[in-house]
């Protein structure tokens, strides 16, 4: 698709990018001043406003492509989009995920790989540390960490900002989980992952365009992901909760029978209990319902991710190739 060869010993930066050329145009020169021996692969998701041009890799003197995807997919699937072209065309190469508008510093790259070196792990992800965000944002960060933690037993901490070994951006490359949450991906894939914390730095441009339904959806589908687990989980809940229904309701009888209960104390006692111990039958058998119907059903067709990519635009240190320039007239 885009004449670019096998390198077996690149190490590949992906970025996806939403109409955020002027960002990523500063982005690119500290890259090459962070990573120099990168090769830039930017996942264009459907830009119509401000769209990455390769030139600007070039003019950074750095080699990689622009893949134009056919149409707006999210970030997390144009991660998975270029990941997949990555592991095609440039096989046995390591892979840094980082965002275009600037917060992932590429200065941090050298510790992100020192990591992997150090540890040996098949991933390192970035958990964040300091950043410059709204009040509500962070408490709506803390929120949504202990809500993840109490449905799945997990903990996410880190966004897009990681390095992946050769076999373990093949893995995540290949999983359906990627398609919804690339972080939580990463975590449901078995891997060694390492953690290491990193302070986001400052937008380069521009004001971020999560909104706070774009990030309660960006919640549910790490959520997702664990539907095993926190089906699990619910199945524990219920149980547990009809336990305790059952034991008050051994207490409540105890408590009649020795005459201490005012008159109709024990009636509405016992009514509650036995209404709690009912609904929380239903949710246990429901969870283990939902639960082997998911394994019981065919895996879906999986989708060829490279399909949505509507052309490719390699660039060159020496300059920006004609043929891409030819192909972006075209259309």
């Amino acid at each position: 698709m885009s004449g670019v060869k096998s390198d077996p010993n690149t190490r590949a930066v992906l970025v996806p990018a939403l109409d955020d050329r002027a960002a990523f145009a500063v982005l690119v020169k500290r890259l090459a001043a962070a990573a120099p021996d990168a090769f830039i692969v930017v996942a264009d998701d459907g830009s119509m406003k401000a769209p990455v041009q390769a030139a600007d890799i070039a003019a950074a003197g750095m080699d990689g492509v622009v893949l134009r995807l056919e149409r707006n997919l999210g970030h997390q699937r144009a991660i998975l989009t270029g990941l997949n072209w990555i592991m095609r065309e440039k096989p046995g190469a390591a892979v840094i995920v980082m965002d275009s508008d600037g917060e992932d510093d590429p200065a941090d790259i050298p510790r992100l790989l020192e990591a992997m070196e150090a540890s040996g792990a098949d991933a390192v992800v970035a958990e964040r540390g300091r950043r410059s965000v709204p009040f509500w944002f962070r408490m709506f960060l803390r929120l949504y960490y202990a809500f993840f933690w109490v449905l799945t037993g997990m903990r996410l901490r880190h966004g897009n900002f990681s390095a992946l070994a050769p076999a373990a951006a093949l893995r995540i490359a290949r999983m359906d989980e990627a398609w919804s949450h690339y972080g939580a991906a990463i975590l449901s894939a078995r891997l060694d992952v390492a953690r290491i914390t990193i302070d986001r730095a400052q937008r380069i441009e521009g004001r971020s365009r999560m909104s706070l339904t774009s990030l309660v959806v960006h919640g549910m589908r790490s959520i997702i992901v664990f539907a095993d687990r926190v089906l699990a989980r619910a199945t524990l809940f219920a149980a547990g909760l009809g336990a305790v229904c059952a034991a008050l309701l051994v207490v409540a009888a105890v408590i009649k029978l020795w005459g201490a209960a005012s008159p109709g104390w024990f009636t509405a006692a016992a009514g509650l209990l036995t209404v709690m111990m009912i609904q929380s039958a239903v949710l246990a058998l429901l969870a283990v319902v939902l639960a082997a119907a998911g394994r019981s059903a065919a895996p879906p067709a999986r989708p060829d991710v490279l399909a949505l990519i509507e052309r490719v635009e390699p660039a060159r240190p020496d300059g920006y190739d004609e043929k891409a320039q030819q192909g972006r007239g075209q259309t």
